[in-house]
């Protein structure tokens, strides 16, 4: 039997006690959490109390918590399953300090990556391909059609993908081409695989 650390079994709890309070919310605020700022837990609670979600605060928090909320369960699983088997051992050898150090320090290079990836988009994707990736992660089907709610006003979406609303509207004007259409905040998309290959498409 593993016999974990205080901070270990801390760190587990805050992780589960997180991830149930997420399943607990309504479906529109938990889309927000798994679409939108990679999982970043201050930019969902701002978003969630109705305030800017780009206030540098959050940005600045983000990092830090990054690694607090999960995709779903089998991610939380293996996370906590790994952090059980090799946490207590790295925290031993380290001490407590160190090792929540290094926890915090692995939190902010995955939140790195991902601020590079987006720039990447930013800087190498045209802006229908960027609401196409965007609109990706929302589905729940590989192909056929599929209808859902954006989890956030329009404004908000467009700020995200590094475009001007009216930028997002030509977007979605390009993309009615492929089936997808808009009424408020309802999307339907006839071909979600034609979805799935407009980055390869769009040029």
């Amino acid at each position: 039997m593993i016999n974990a650390t205080p901070v270990v079994l801390a760190l587990i709890a805050v992780n589960v006690a997180v991830h149930a309070i997420r399943l607990l919310l309504p479906a529109q605020w938990s889309d927000i959490a798994a679409t939108l700022g990679g999982f970043s837990a201050p930019w969902f609670v701002a978003t969630v109390m109705g305030m800017q979600p780009d206030y540098i605060i959050f940005q600045l928090l983000s990092p830090l918590t990054y690694a607090f909320l999960h995709a779903d369960l089998l991610h939380l699983t293996i996370n906590m399953a790994f952090l059980l088997a090799f946490g207590t051992a790295i925290e031993r050898r380290l001490g407590r300090l160190r090792f929540v150090a290094l926890i915090m320090l692995a939190s902010m290079s995955r939140r790195l990556r991902g601020f590079v990836q987006q720039v990447e988009q930013l800087t190498v994707k045209s802006a229908t391909q960027r609401l196409a990736s965007f609109l990706e992660k929302l589905v729940g089907v590989d192909e056929g059609s599929d209808e859902f709610e954006l989890p956030l006003d329009k404004m908000l979406i467009a700020g995200r993908l590094g475009m001007q609303p009216e930028t997002l509207s030509r977007a979605l004007l390009k993309l009615r081409s492929i089936g997808v259409a808009t009424e408020g905040h309802k999307v339907s998309i006839k071909d979600v695989a034609a979805l799935h290959a407009i980055n390869d498409d769009e040029k």
